[in-house]
């Protein structure tokens, strides 16, 4: 059995786009905005004010209408999230490690090197100690957010389309907003990338993870081997990793779909086996990059994590919905103003799992 206001979250549900199980099927619909908001509040006349003796419900309060459409709301956004995603609007997903924190310190992304081989052991001999060491790279918190306003015209005018719409959009422009923080890691300071603590550039000769040529089946083979050779901090010893992704524009993503999907190398007029032919949905082009040359190669985050994304109050925007009618808004403009806020940190983790070829 639903409680009262369970069955209204479920119409209010509903009401903004989500499909309800099958066993709360028989759920009533509501006719738009403006029922939902005269049911709720019993402000029939618009005063933006709560009024309990007309109130459809009888456990409804000051803060019901806002408790309810931001439960839907944020339902909508991780819907919304998750269709984007199997479209493939989360690209990045892919190619960075996500983690979730409980504070907002700042990040500390941590590479621990590690201990080459372990040595020989004589009988009766003491065991010695391992050297160890890491590296640490340190990215702060970015705050996105807004906040739209829903005046009590528009609820009375019913603009229930308009309502629906905006939780999908909050979802597509949290996922754009990642999408684009993540390819600018590529990109800065004329496409070598942001500075890491050892004051060096993410891509550098120095480094072994900068090319300059074009892309092609002879240059991909060459990012490979530039990405196995990277040596393990500490030890010095070969990492042995291999790029599993490689990024282009959307110029680019035929070409690269050629290397990693055709059954035959081209060389002259002679076809050979394409050894390194891999998969199409390792092809990933890149929305924001507007270079129509450069490309790049990231290793599986699962083995090796080059990028890292970090997330403070959950991997989806949040919304709050404020409708107090004494104060703000509500008081001063006749507006429900529904705020959205996303907090998440991108930075770099290791620089060994990337390579860039800046193509002049």
């Amino acid at each position: 059995m639903l409680a009262e206001l369970d069955r209204v979250q479920l119409a209010v549900d509903r009401l903004l786009g989500l499909a309800l199980p099958d066993a709360v099927s028989d759920t009533p619909r509501l006719t738009g905005i403006r029922e939902l908001y005269h049911l709720v509040t019993g402000d029939y006349d618009l005063y933006g004010v709560f009024n309990p003796s007309r109130a459809a419900f009888a456990n409804a309060n000051a803060t019901t209408m806002a408790g309810l459409v931001t439960n839907a709301m944020n339902k909508v956004i991780a819907a919304r999230a998750e269709e984007l995603g199997r479209a493939g609007y989360d690209w990045w997903r892919a190619v960075v490690h996500e983690e979730d924190f409980n504070s907002l310190q700042d990040i500390s992304w941590i590479a621990v090197g590690g201990f080459g081989d372990l040595p020989t052991i004589s009988e009766g001999a003491a065991y010695m100690e391992l050297t160890w060491d890491d590296t640490t790279e340190t990215t702060r918190w970015t705050k996105k957010g807004g906040y739209l306003g829903l005046t009590l015209e528009m609820i009375d005018r019913d603009e229930t389309r308009r309502v629906r719409r905006i939780p999908g959009l909050l979802a597509t422009a949290a996922i754009r907003t990642l999408s684009s923080t993540v390819a600018g890691l590529f990109t800065q300071n004329s496409g070598v990338g942001p500075d890491l603590a050892d004051s060096t550039a993410l891509f550098d000769a120095s480094r072994g993870n900068l090319g300059t040529s074009a892309l092609s089946a002879a240059t991909w083979d060459a990012a490979v081997q530039a990405m196995f050779k990277q040596t393990e901090l500490n030890s010095g010893k070969r990492l042995g990793i291999r790029p599993r992704y490689v990024l282009t524009p959307i110029e680019l993503e035929k070409t690269a779909l050629q290397i990693f999907v055709s059954p035959t190398e081209p060389s002259s007029n002679v076809f050979y086996e394409n050894v390194r032919r891999s998969a199409a949905q390792n092809v990933i082009a890149v929305p924001e990059w507007t270079d129509a040359n450069d490309w790049a190669a990231v290793a599986d985050p699962r083995i090796a994590p080059g990028i890292g994304v970090g997330y403070r109050f959950g991997r989806q925007p949040e919304v709050f919905v404020a409708d107090q009618p004494e104060v703000g808004s509500m008081f001063t403009n006749d507006e429900l103003r529904v705020k959205t806020r996303f907090l998440y940190g991108v930075g770099v983790i290791d620089y060994r799992p990337l390579y860039k070829a800046n193509v002049a």
